[in-house]
């Protein structure tokens, strides 16, 4: 029950001198989005980590791969993979007292409009460090990115 749908590899696209991809979800979740320049990476500190975010449900949700799009064909390193981080929105209440939530939750608290919670998921696992979601995810998908020069080379993708 609520369980993300799996990603293969995750297509992305240029827009306004970026590079993004969107992902589609079927509820609402907190996320934190990892990337990574690594061949293959192995644990989470080969990835560079975003602000946690809500995806809402059933629409695109955009995710920034890179800043500056024309900046990767000049040879810089490209991001290889995104590990997605998935949370239950129960995962505010961690916070405890509304009063004590970090700065930034209550507007992400707001918008969530589908309250729900995974009934086998350990709230109690979960750590906060510097007002961001960390340790592992209740669901964690890893996939290949594909740049819009690759999309030739994995038709399968199109």
């Amino acid at each position: 029950m609520g369980t993300p749908p799996p990603i293969a590899s995750l297509r992305t696209r240029e827009f306004r001198a970026g590079l993004y991809a969107s992902v589609v979800v079927p509820r609402e979740y907190v996320v934190r989005v990892g990337l990574s320049a690594h061949a293959n990476p192995a644990s989470d500190d080969d990835y560079v980590w975003q602000d946690q975010r809500l995806l809402r449900a059933h629409e695109p949700n955009d995710i920034c791969i890179a800043d500056e799009w024309p900046s990767l064909n000049r040879g810089e390193p490209r991001h290889t993979f995104i590990k997605i981080k998935y949370w239950s929105p129960d995962v505010f209440y961690l916070m405890g007292d509304v009063n004590d939530d970090p700065p930034g939750w209550e507007e992400l608290k707001a918008q969530i409009s589908n309250w729900w919670r995974c009934p086998t998921d350990p709230l109690e696992s979960y750590v906060v460090i510097n007002d961001q979601l960390s340790g592992r995810g209740h669901w964690e998908i890893r996939a290949r990115i594909l740049y819009p020069d690759e999309f030739a080379e994995h038709p399968e993708q199109r």
